[in-house]
């Protein structure tokens, strides 16, 4: 497998590991942290292009992609299922 892949896999699965524990404990948790994780990681990714991390910089631009999508996912299901992982019955 490719180490740019791996390291994406990681990035993106911490990101998102965090994403569902916000939306468990509370909806409105959950979407900030979908808007701010994401930014967190493109601003980091630009800041890693600009510093000639060529390879990192790859990781959280794509990272941040792929979290704006299924964290997005994430909450609108928690959404529709009644307003949050944790008050599921």
């Amino acid at each position: 497998m490719n180490e740019v892949f791996k390291k994406i896999l990681i990035v993106s699965l911490i990101a998102l590991v965090v994403i569902t524990l916000a939306s468990a404990s509370d909806l409105g948790a959950g979407m900030a942290s979908v808007v701010i994780l994401p930014i967190v990681l493109l601003v980091a990714g630009l800041i890693l292009l600009a510093s000639k991390e060529k390879q990192w910089a790859k990781v959280f631009l794509i990272s941040s992609g792929i979290v704006l999508l299924l964290g997005f996912s994430v909450c609108t299901a928690a959404f529709m299922m009644g307003g949050g992982l944790g008050n599921m019955h």
